[in-house]
């Protein structure tokens, strides 16, 4: 049997992660508690559908979009490569920087691929107030590199920012993406270990029923 290495992408989840303030406040306390009576210890937690690392559905844009439920189990999962894009943080990410990437990596971007672009800008991930770095000046994918992703016929993009759009409320990306089932997952962390490496994309949503996005624990596999 092959031995494979896991690397985490996932963000941590608690008490004031950086979010947009057009989403509710992840939150989380305890439910049930031993030491105040109860059988056993449990937790309660309140989040959207699009909170900390996440995987989005058709239906994040469009009233007759596919919900995440509606996905096989290895929708957001498969054969991936990982982009060297840390010199376009806080800036666009133009076609001509996805194909001079392209030409470092492990190898160019084939038809179903997952394409995890690495910008580390995940670094800013704190608790709020510290966390608002994260939020500010992010990243985002130039129209005509987007179509050029769609014109490679790839699977998804994995990115470790909060969303694939400029800042100012445009969801152009989004749309020209999930439009054509190419999904999107966001706010990952932890891309610099997989770095011009090809390995095994693993993202699995929670299997929330009618919902336009979930959040997900995903991983790099690496066979050793």
């Amino acid at each position: 049997m092959k031995s494979y290495r896991f690397i985490d992408l996932s963000q941590p989840l608690y008490n004031g992660i950086p979010l947009v303030s057009l989403l509710p406040r992840f939150a989380a306390w305890p439910c049930l508690s031993k030491s105040a009576g109860d059988t056993c210890n449990s937790n309660a937690q309140l989040f959207s559908d699009h909170t900390g690392t996440h995987c989005d559905a058709p239906r994040h844009m469009f009233d007759d979009g596919k919900t995440i439920d509606q996905y096989p189990v290895d929708a957001y999962s498969g054969k991936a490569v990982a982009l060297d894009l840390r010199d376009y943080d806080e800036c666009a990410i133009t076609v001509e920087a996805i194909k001079e990437a392209e030409e470092k990596a492990a190898r160019g971007i084939e038809e179903g691929d997952i394409v995890a672009m690495v910008t580390t800008h995940s670094r800013h991930w704190a608790p709020i107030p510290d966390g608002y770095e994260y939020l500010k000046n992010r990243p985002w994918v130039d129209p005509e590199a987007a179509k050029y992703l769609i014109d490679k016929k790839i699977k998804a993009i994995a990115i470790d920012f909060g969303g694939p759009d400029p800042l100012g409320g445009t969801h152009i990306i989004h749309e020209m993406l999930l439009s054509r089932d190419i999904l999107i997952i966001e706010s990952l962390c932890n891309l610099e270990e997989v770095m011009n490496k090809e390995f095994m994309f693993l993202a699995f949503p929670l299997k929330l029923v009618g919902s336009t996005g979930a959040p997900t624990r995903a991983v790099a596999m690496l066979e050793e």
